[in-house]
């Protein structure tokens, strides 16, 4: 009877190790920096540089990852966000982390080119040349108003209501 009950002891004692032996749960919020929640973020848990524990953070940003008690790197990674690390403490009674990440800066090259459109005075080759003869510029009217008026006409402008060209 004796040694049942030394046996019942041992066994107690041992439930009861195995019982706070129990893993904690590392909780929390992942957040960019104008406060909203991200959800689909990666979440990894590192003992050493072993990955011990990885889940994706739900959609109001939230994440829980259970671990055993003990010292970790926590990483968040995100698209077009800084990598976010930290060392935590695991422990049973632990509250829930606040993750803020923030925007990485994106570097962007642009290679601009010029192009020249040089402009011709080459009177053979242009398609918009006109070509005064001497009798013509002979021929124009001297007083300034009706040289205006005739070169005008020439131009192809009109006057309209309100005495503007159109």
């Amino acid at each position: 009877m004796r040694i049942r009950n030394l046996l019942s002891l041992i066994l107690t004692l041992l439930l009861a190790s195995a019982t706070f032996a129990q893993t904690a749960k590392v909780k929390g919020r992942v957040m960019d920096s104008t406060g909203s929640v991200m959800p689909g973020v990666q979440v990894k848990l590192y003992e050493g540089e072993n990955v011990v524990k990885e889940g994706i953070t739900n959609d109001t940003g939230d994440f829980e990852l259970p671990a055993n008690p003990g010292d970790y790197k926590l990483e968040v990674a995100a698209p077009d966000f800084n990598t976010y690390t930290e060392m935590v403490k695991v422990t049973p009674d632990m509250g829930p982390l606040s993750v803020t990440m923030q925007l990485a800066i994106i570097t962007q090259n642009v290679e601009v080119t010029e192009t020249r459109n040089e402009i011709s005075i080459d009177s053979d080759s242009s398609l918009q040349t006109t070509v005064l003869k001497q009798d013509f510029i002979d021929a124009l009217p001297d007083d300034e108003d009706e040289l205006a008026s005739y070169l005008s006409q020439i131009a192809g402008a009109r006057g309209g209501a309100g005495g503007g060209a159109t």
